[in-house]
């Protein structure tokens, strides 16, 4: 199950305790400031992975927080 959503830049959507901002979008490229816990982890999927339907099973890359 999948949900689809349209945001604008400056709005937000959260998931449980976890904020995502939509800061802006440049190209093929969007900015989104992620606010969790430090226990929360958060990853961003290789590119190929996108496609899989099991995002469990997708090889991540770990992202800096500040």
């Amino acid at each position: 199950m999948a949900l689809t959503l349209d945001l604008r830049p400056g709005e937000a959507l959260s998931i449980g305790d976890v904020v995502i901002h939509y800061e802006y979008k440049s190209g093929n490229a969007a900015r989104l400031h992620i606010e969790a816990a430090p226990s929360v982890p958060v990853r961003k999927a290789a590119p190929d992975a996108q496609q899989k339907s099991a995002m469990a099973q997708a090889p991540t890359v770990p992202i800096m927080r500040k």
